[in-house]
């Protein structure tokens, strides 16, 4: 094909026809068609669009990263003091029931008579 385009070229007009082809394939080449049609700019607006929402998505990532950080720290720490917490009153659940049994009375008269009682069973 190109042999023929020459071909035509010498017959017709030699150097200044070579030229103007020239021109035409510069200006008519893939690559210009390519950044000059509408359709793809369009598109590569649409990529760059995108890539800027996806550095603000991973920035926004990256914070809420730090944040749940900062949240499961808390979390923990809570966790923690909720366990010593709960720890606690089962101590105090503990000591109440102790204090129950070493005392199981609810007035005056009851504790003596449980005193008298003990007395009796250790002599």
């Amino acid at each position: 094909m190109l042999q023929n385009i020459w071909l035509k070229i010498k017959k017709y007009g030699g150097y200044a026809a070579a030229i103007c082809l020239g021109i035409f394939l510069y200006y008519f080449s893939k690559e210009k068609l390519q950044n000059r049609d509408p359709l793809i700019n369009r598109l590569k607006k649409d990529i760059k669009e995108k890539e800027n929402k996806i550095n603000e998505l991973n920035k926004e990532i990256n914070k809420l990263d730090e944040k749940d950080k900062d949240y499961i720290n808390k979390i923990e720490i809570l966790h923690k003091e909720k366990i010593e917490i709960e720890n606690n009153i089962d101590e105090i659940t503990k000591n109440i029931e102790n204090k129950e049994k070493f005392v199981p009375v609810d007035n005056v008269a009851d504790a003596i008579k449980f005193v008298l009682d003990e007395v009796k069973k250790n002599s």
